[in-house]
């Protein structure tokens, strides 16, 4: 018998619960459910629904399952495409990530000579040359410099010369023409006395 009152009061229900959700599209489940049972008849201590109110909250309750379930296979179904978005996302940042890189790369690296090298490296070794430059310089310089010296001293020193012999010339044509002025007067007198004794 208890089984009986709980099959009425069970169909009651869902007749209650039925007729209020055709008459109010807009409950949700739980506001029929609890219309459904506000409005139902009670029987002791059980509720008593009529059977196509049961039934029809029954089918608003597949019907909300139902919806549901299309509203969850849209999510999911959202939810990859967004998963599918996201690893376009992914993959093109790693590519943007990979070209920064390479960008970087190109940015702190120099070709120089046929060779790809850090920039700190290139500025090293133009710094090296540079440096290799100037004492090479240096060496030139200092090389002038001294050539030129010695060719100034050599200069000097063959004017020195020149003057030394054109004075010493000098000397030696006077030297000359007096010798030659006495030769003639010894000359000279040996004539007059070849005369005089003629």
């Amino acid at each position: 018998m208890l089984m009986t009152y709980r099959r009425i009061f069970s169909l009651f229900t869902l007749y209650f619960v039925s007729s209020q959700i055709l008459a109010q599209d807009t409950l949700s489940i739980d506001q029929s459910f609890q219309e459904l049972l506000r409005t139902s008849e009670t029987y002791e201590i059980y509720k008593v629904i009529r059977t196509e109110r049961l039934n029809s909250f029954w089918g608003a309750v597949l019907d909300s399952m139902a919806n549901d379930q299309s509203t969850i296979e849209a999510l999911e179904k959202t939810v990859q495409e967004q998963r599918g978005v996201a690893a376009d996302y992914q993959q093109q940042s790693a590519a943007a990530l990979q070209q920064a890189a390479n960008l970087q790369e190109q940015v702190s690296t120099i070709q120089f000579v046929g060779i790809q090298m850090e920039k700190s490296a290139y500025h090293l070794l133009v710094w090296i040359i540079i440096g290799v430059l100037v004492v090479l310089l240096g060496v030139v310089f200092w090389r002038f410099k001294e050539s030129h010296q010695v060719t100034s001293r050599a200069q000097k020193e063959l004017e020195s010369l020149s003057q030394e012999f054109e004075h010493h010339k000098e000397k030696a044509r006077k030297k000359e023409v007096k010798l030659k002025r006495e030769l003639q007067t010894m000359v000279n007198e040996l004539e007059s006395r070849k005369r005089g004794e003629s």
